[in-house]
């Protein structure tokens, strides 16, 4: 009979099995992506790289807009993670900033799968990802932003870095949908923007 400790040992162990096949999957996805575009993907083509059936992605992501959105977050949260190590190296508020809003922008403007996925051929499915059905992939950067943050500046009031967070999230989001001017003047703008709020307690 399992005792609770080998139970919630398996669980774990199954959530662990299952995190790291929704990266495998992710990961062939995106390769298939940059060779193919995104209407060239194909599901079954994932799950042979893989090495498991289709159905099984389809469990895991329901359809292959599913698997669009899961792509959409992972790019999402590798930035974040990058940025949040940024913050947390920093020696002010400012450079930290600054450089984590460079980093954002360069990162979407060298990226190949960002940049297949906004061909015409794609944005029907991506564009929204980041504009009207963006409230996901915003609420994940800020909110490892806003910790990062925390645990770089625990003087910061909490409303503000929320707040704060979620709209230059926002603002740097539009400027990668919309690239208008050079990254450096984005970068400085959201600085004069957004510093301030931060710092005002």
């Amino acid at each position: 009979m399992s005792t609770p400790d080998h139970a919630q040992d398996g669980a774990s162990f199954a959530a662990r099995t299952r995190e790291r096949l929704r990266e495998e999957i992710l990961a062939a996805a995106t390769q298939e992506v940059i060779a193919g575009g995104w209407r060239g993907l194909r599901m079954q083509a994932v799950a042979d790289s893989v090495g498991i059936s289709r159905q099984t992605i389809n469990a895991e992501f329901e359809d292959k807009r599913g698997l669009a959105k899961a792509l959409v977050l992972a790019m999402a949260a590798a930035y974040a993670d990058e940025c949040a190590q940024i913050i947390e190296g920093s020696h002010d508020l400012e450079s930290g900033l600054r450089e984590s809003f460079r980093r954002g922008l360069e990162q979407a403007a060298g990226d190949q799968v960002f940049k297949v996925v906004m061909t015409p051929d794609s944005s029907d499915t991506f564009l929204p990802l980041y504009t009207s059905d963006g409230a996901p992939l915003v609420t994940l950067v800020a909110a490892r932003i806003a910790a990062a943050m925390a645990r770089r500046w625990p003087e910061l009031d909490p409303e503000r870095l929320r707040v704060g967070c979620s709209a230059s999230v926002r603002f740097i989001l539009s400027h990668i949908v919309l690239p208008l001017q050079p990254i450096e003047q984005t970068a400085e703008e959201a600085v004069l923007l957004f510093v301030p709020l931060f710092r005002v307690r």
